[in-house]
């Protein structure tokens, strides 16, 4: 229950400074154009999350999302 605590907590602390981060300096919006030409043509489309996984340091693997997310 404890570990769950300070993982929403955590979240909810990244949500803020993220929140706070894009309204404190806030970036011109590339063009239409701009965009289409920065990104190659390959990578454009659907994608599907196929794997999320977190690896720590002595090997061991946690699925996030579940063995299919």
């Amino acid at each position: 229950m404890r570990a769950y605590r300070n993982l929403v907590l955590s979240c909810l602390a990244a949500l803020a400074l993220a929140t706070t981060a894009a309204h404190a300096a806030p970036q011109a919006k590339p063009a239409a154009g701009a965009m289409s030409a920065s990104v190659p043509g390959w990578l454009v489309g659907a994608w599907k999350l196929v794997r999320c996984d977190n690896v720590y340091p002595d090997g061991r693997r946690v699925e996030l999302y579940g063995h299919d997310p």
